[in-house]
């Protein structure tokens, strides 16, 4: 073989794309790549549902999701996906906080059926009476600055610092006078990140926070009736909030012995709840069910 001829050989060589096996191999790899670089490649409980959208249809969303073992108090990897640098910032917790409101009213024996006046113009039909579980899947005001007048913004103060929502306690000016009732609904000048919103609703989900059981109860959102036929064991829970520019959805999914919980947030106007919902509907596994808690 002359010398030209060696180098021609050569060159083929090492252009010469692998075949067989070895070409399966790193197309594997090069997809499992992909799926890192998505978030989806964590592991996923085989008891629940796969999700039916990635994060590609909603971008200006962050979707934190970890899922785990209720009696094992055991859990996956955390899986991201979207707006990664939100993960960590500050951000207002809107009427999400008022899962913390409710936790503190039914740990010192408050009855969630408690019937209260309200006049939130986008409740329909208001004025009219409504309990604990139509003020939070609502999102009414005025059911929960009606109880901070009659029992004081020190009485929640307190009561949110030992559920450990936030990471430092609570400052006595977290609510600017004179009218305290009216910014308790969004926790004041308090602000939460995502993660720590992620890890507050995986320990209701896992039971872990006293009364848990009954507050899951006052947020269950609703199934279609296709879903509920495949799947009779699975129910869903949220609360959505939007105040400041930030919208979010904070709930999961949960059978007798697995959960998902879930965090959605961006930053926007409020009528972006809607995506919100959908988002968290497509990332339980479930379809959209006519029903009046979901917007057109």
């Amino acid at each position: 073989m002359t010398e030209g001829s060696k180098v021609q050989s050569t060159a083929r060589l090492k252009n010469k794309e692998p075949g067989g096996p070895k070409k399966q191999l790193l197309s594997g790899f090069f997809a499992l790549v992909v799926l890192l670089l998505a978030g989806e490649a964590c592991a996923r409980d085989p008891d629940l549902p796969a999700a039916q959208c990635d994060a590609e249809k909603y971008p200006e969303f962050l979707i934190l999701e970890r899922e785990g073992t209720i009696s094992e108090r055991s859990s996956l990897p955390i899986r991201q996906l979207g707006r990664l640098e939100m993960k960590e910032q500050s951000l207002d917790p809107a009427s999400t906080f008022k899962l913390a409101l409710a936790l503190v009213l039914l740990q010192d024996g408050f009855d969630p059926t408690t019937a209260i006046k309200v006049t939130d113009p986008y409740i329909k039909d208001t004025p009219r009476r409504i309990d604990l579980s139509e003020a939070l899947l609502f999102s009414s005001n005025d059911y929960f600055r009606l109880l901070a007048r009659e029992k004081g913004s020190d009485y929640f103060r307190r009561g949110v610092d030992q559920l450990n929502y936030y990471p430092s306690t609570i400052a006595a000016d977290w609510l600017e006078a004179p009218s305290d009732a009216e910014d308790i609904v969004h926790g004041g000048n308090q602000r939460i990140t995502p993660a720590r919103q992620l890890l507050f609703i995986e320990r209701i989900l896992r039971n872990e926070v006293p009364k848990s059981d009954i507050l899951l109860q006052q947020v269950r959102w609703p199934r279609s009736p296709q879903d509920e036929k495949a799947r009779p064991d699975l129910s869903l829970f949220g609360k959505t909030g939007a105040f400041d520019r930030t919208v979010w959805f904070v709930g999961g999914m949960r059978n007798a012995h697995s959960y998902r919980a879930i965090v959605v947030v961006r930053r926007g106007h409020y009528k972006t709840r809607r995506e919100a919902i959908r988002l968290f509907y497509c990332r339980m596994g479930q379809e959209l069910p006519d029903h009046p808690l979901i917007p057109e």
